[in-house]
């Protein structure tokens, strides 16, 4: 019993993504109420703060406004790189970048 109880945990617990994001990395936040074609989600965002007690994170826009929540990891979702399609949004983030790391803001 106790082997086919362990069988089962592993086989669920592989199925899930968890994700523990870093401080600085880009997210995309879920769009809880859209409808039709409106996107699933919102962003990019960058992460500025974690919460690791309660799984939550604090994010900022790309132009640097920090949300008033905390959000949890479950409305987060990684930014991969075909979402910067745009070459001007790829210039902006690049720029932004540089700009954080040569000033520290």
């Amino acid at each position: 019993m106790q082997a086919v109880s362990q069988y089962n945990k592993d086989r669920w617990d592989k199925a899930l993504d968890i994700y523990d994001f870093d401080i600085g990395e880009y997210v995309k936040l879920t769009h809880e109420g859209c409808y039709g074609l409106e996107p699933q989600y919102k962003g990019p965002y960058v992460v500025v703060d974690k919460n690791p007690d309660f799984a939550t994170y604090k994010i900022e826009t790309i132009q640097g406004k920090v949300l008033d929540s905390w959000i949890h990891m479950d409305c987060l979702v990684k930014v991969t790189a075909n979402l910067f399609r745009n070459q001007e949004v790829k210039k902006y983030l690049i720029l932004t970048l540089i700009l954080k790391n040569k000033y520290g803001n």
